[in-house]
């Protein structure tokens, strides 16, 4: 052990002698391998006379030593070799320039610190093992890379990035620190540090970033940091609570690689021109940003979404100020909690977007205009709200799905399907269907029951029940505005015990069924094919019992014999009747039934119009309710049964006497094809004051023209029996109808009969030759007017303007289609049909 011990001390006297201290001492090269430029003393030469190798200076600084440029000598220094030291201190005294050029620069465990004079970057890489301080001087980075381990301060002096990297490589907690105002600015950053360890941006200060940020391994702790240009997050970054800001003119971009951003906000300050765009670098379709108590701020700029891809926003609050723009992802955009616009705009780039989450999501829209949505999923928890403001509205374009949460205030206007899954959780917020677009809904819910009030604001168009629908809470109503809501007995309307059905008619009712459940008097407000007929009912004696009623626009003759009369009926109407059921329950009560002059036709003396019955086997007469024979009869109206009506069914007006000109009875409507003609027969079982019947086509059941007029008998109790012809009918499906015309202006519409003309077959009689022709054919046989030739090509389109006609003889006609290019064309001529085929 004796011995042990100085060889010991020995060796660490040794190690010691090894490292010390190097001071620049500025010879005559300048080169920073000259021994001769430096000294173990500052501001001295070497005079180790015992050190033969160092006789002008000590030895060039190596891993040991700490490197000194003082005060006391200034000249310039030339990195002519690799460095490998264990630091370097450039004192503030120091005023010359140290220049890296093309050598990569190591320092160790001891910090690099620059007090004074400048520090040229090159070309080449440094590497920082411990602190690096900027407290006074200049500091020019290297055009490579810069790599710090520990803290990184700049406390005084001038950095300037040289278009160079930084990269923070902690592996422990460490602090970044800029004191300078404005920030100095870092073009290129990345922070690798171990995982978990955290890189600390003092608070107050801002790490500045105007090339690219890449954020690698580990977390960003405080303060802020401030991108212009590309920040890339990885799979392996592990958050941290620094804030996000874009900043600076032109596009910034955010590539996120199946991870998420610090647990902090993000802040957009872009100008109001540029964009952010947020980009899905792992490439699968999805993307998270955000933490909860967090906020997304679009200052300025527009926030753009890759196209394709599912974005989902966890923020605490997405706000969206004046000079803000959010263009939302054309996939699914989620949002967490809150969404306001404080007059910013949101654009819903035809995508869909779906509130989620356990917390409450408030609506804010402070900028006096609607949130737009193309598509709306809502899909919170259990409980959990979407709340608008009261005076505020959302605006759905396209499909709205309900699957779970509320929906809680203002207004939802929906210009799309509907889609209520059974989980969904009500909500006071008033719906609003709109727009000129047919809307289906579908609630699935418990009982297929919706708890809101509900507007139908439609120009034109209907919304149409895919299932059920029960509005049975009496705190809310359906109001009728404009359009129709159509149902059928499967897909039925229940209205609750004391729930209303506000404003309806004429251009807003309900095509369909609807059951009444309750204890009060209803107006059922049904119609069909755009006439409204409502029907209605005294109060029922308990509010259980339920009553159905539906109207019909056709001839009751059809399904209910118009013959078979009570003895004191002398017919029915020939144009429409109701049906009234009575489903739960055994209450009595008056039906009322409403007329107008036009669809109902003309009615002389209202004491002789009764509501009539169909009991399974006549028309019972129920009576009216018409106290003074005689009085003036206004053009609408409505008559009630005199009693209580005790069993349902059928139910149409009808006439006690021949005075009452209820419309024309049809008998039947047949369209049949002869050849290329359509043949139009009916007949008549009674008319009264009929003036003429219009024959109507159309090739789309919508668009209606008049093709030719008819003359009626007038007045008749007999079968008349009519025929017309159309001569040129559209080629492939077609749609006839009569439109029966009174002398008083009254009208009313036969069923519609649908026909199908083909394509004739090649006639006999006239021939065409040469055929296939390249461009122009004789017809031969044919001797009627060529003004009457017409072509057609395959599809059905006429081509006529397209051909020339020339007469040859009495039996010989030229037909030159030059003009039509290759294909096959059917030419009628005669009533026949030839098959051209024309190869120019």
């Amino acid at each position: 052990m004796a011995r042990i011990l100085p060889l010991l001390l020995l060796l660490l006297w040794s190690i010691s002698a090894l490292a010390g201290n190097r001071y620049w001492i500025a010879g005559s090269t300048g080169n920073w391998s000259d021994s001769a430029n430096w000294s173990d003393e500052p501001g001295e030469e070497d005079d180790d006379d015992d050190d033969d190798d160092d006789e002008d200076g000590v030895s060039v600084p190596g891993p040991g030593d700490i490197v000194y440029f003082t005060e006391d000598r200034t000249g310039d220094c030339i990195i002519d070799i690799t460095v490998d030291v264990k630091g370097m201190r450039i004192e503030s005294g120091y005023t010359g320039t140290i220049q890296q050029g093309s050598h990569p620069v190591s320092i160790g465990n001891s910090s690099f610190k620059i007090e004074g004079g400048t520090f040229q970057g090159g070309s080449a890489s440094i590497q920082c093992n411990k602190h690096f301080i900027l407290d006074g001087g200049t500091f020019i980075s290297t055009s490579d890379m810069l790599t710090v381990v520990q803290n990184f301060k700049i406390l005084e002096g001038t950095f300037t990035h040289n278009a160079g990297t930084v990269e923070f490589s902690p592996t422990g907690t460490k602090e970044f620190r800029c004191d300078n105002a404005p920030a100095d600015r870092f073009h290129h950053v990345i922070v690798n540090a171990t995982d978990g360890v955290k890189l600390n941006i003092r608070s107050g200060d801002t790490l500045y970033v105007t090339d690219r940020l890449d954020l690698t391994s580990g977390q960003l702790g405080q303060g802020t940091v401030a991108v212009e240009g590309e920040c890339h997050i990885d799979a392996g970054w592990d958050h941290g609570n620094a804030e996000l800001i874009f900043t600076g003119s032109g596009s910034s971009e955010l590539f996120l690689h199946d991870a998420n951003w610090n647990d902090s906000h993000i802040q957009m300050l872009k100008t109001s021109i540029d964009s952010l765009i947020l980009r899905d670098g792992d490439g699968d379709g999805q993307m998270t940003l955000g933490s909860s108590d967090n906020d997304l701020t679009i200052s300025t700029g527009n926030l753009v979404f890759e196209s394709g891809v599912d974005v989902e926003l966890l923020f605490d609050e997405v706000v969206i100020e004046q000079n803000g723009k959010m263009i939302a992802t054309d996939g699914t955009l989620y949002i967490n909690k809150d969404l306001t616009l404080n007059g910013g705009e949101f654009v819903h780039n035809n995508g869909i977007l779906r509130f989620q989450g356990a917390d409450l999501s408030d609506i804010n829209l402070n900028n006096g205009s609607d949130l737009i949505a193309y598509k709306l999923i809502l899909d919170k928890d259990d409980g959990e709200k979407l709340r608008l403001d009261a005076s505020d509205s959302l605006r759905v374009l396209n499909d709205l799905t309900l699957l779970n949460g509320e929906l809680d205030r203002g207004t939802l206007v929906i210009e799309g399907n509907v889609s209520v899954a059974s989980t969904y959780d009500q909500g006071d917020m008033v719906w609003v269907f709109s727009g000129d677009a047919e809307q289906l809904l579908s609630v699935n819910t418990s009982d297929n029951e919706l708890e809101t009030d509900i507007y139908l604001n439609k120009s034109g168009s209907s919304v149409t029940l895919e299932t059920p629908l029960k509005l049975l809470d009496s705190d809310y109503s359906l109001y009728m505005q404009e359009g129709t809501m159509k149902t059928t007995r499967e897909d039925l309307l229940y209205i609750g015990d004391n729930v209303t059905i506000e404003n309806a008619s004429g251009t807003s009712f309900i095509d369909g069924p609807i059951e009444k459940i309750g204890d009060e008097s209803f107006t059922f407000p049904v119609g069909r094919n755009g006439i409204y007929a409502p029907i209605a009912i005294s109060a029922p004696s308990n509010s259980s019992h339920s009553f159905i009623g539906e109207y019909f626009e056709v001839d009751p003759a059809g399904a209910y014999d118009s013959e078979s009369l009570d003895f004191t009926l002398d017919h029915v109407s020939g144009t429409e009747y109701w049906i009234l059921d009575r489903n739960v329950g055994n209450s009595p009560v008056y039906v009322t039934l409403t007329y107008n002059t036009e669809r109902s036709g003309n009615i002389d003396d209202l004491s002789e119009v009764v509501v009539a019955r169909w009991d399974g086997s006549e028309w019972k007469d129920h009576g009216n309710n018409v106290l003074i024979p005689g009085q003036e009869v206004p053009s609408s109206g409505s008559l009630t049964t005199s009693q209580a009506v005790t069993d349902f069914s059928p139910f149409t007006f009808a006439s006690r006497s021949f005075n009452n000109p209820l419309p024309v009875e049809f008998i039947y409507f047949n369209a049949t094809v002869d050849r290329r003609d359509v043949i139009l027969d009916w007949a008549t079982g009674a008319e009264v004051n009929s003036e003429n019947f219009e024959i109507q086509r159309s090739q789309d059941g919508h668009v209606w023209e008049t093709i030719d007029e008819v003359e009626a008998a007038g007045n008749s109790s007999v079968e008349i029996q009519y025929r017309c012809k159309d001569n040129d009918p559209f080629t492939g499906v077609s749609y006839y109808r009569l439109k029966q015309n009174d002398l008083d202006g009254a009208f009313e519409y036969s069923d519609i009969e649908v026909v199908e003309v083909g394509v004739l077959t090649m006639s006999e009689q006239v021939k065409a030759y040469p055929n296939p022709t390249q461009g122009a054919f004789t017809l031969e046989g044919y001797i009627q007017d060529i003004e009457s030739i017409k072509m057609f090509d395959v599809t059905g389109w006429e081509v006529t303007q397209a051909i020339t006609v020339k007469e040859m003889s009495a039996t010989m006609t030229v037909v030159n289609m030059d003009n039509l290019p290759e294909g096959i064309y059917i030419l009628y001529c005669d009533n026949q049909a030839i098959k051209v085929y024309n190869r120019p």
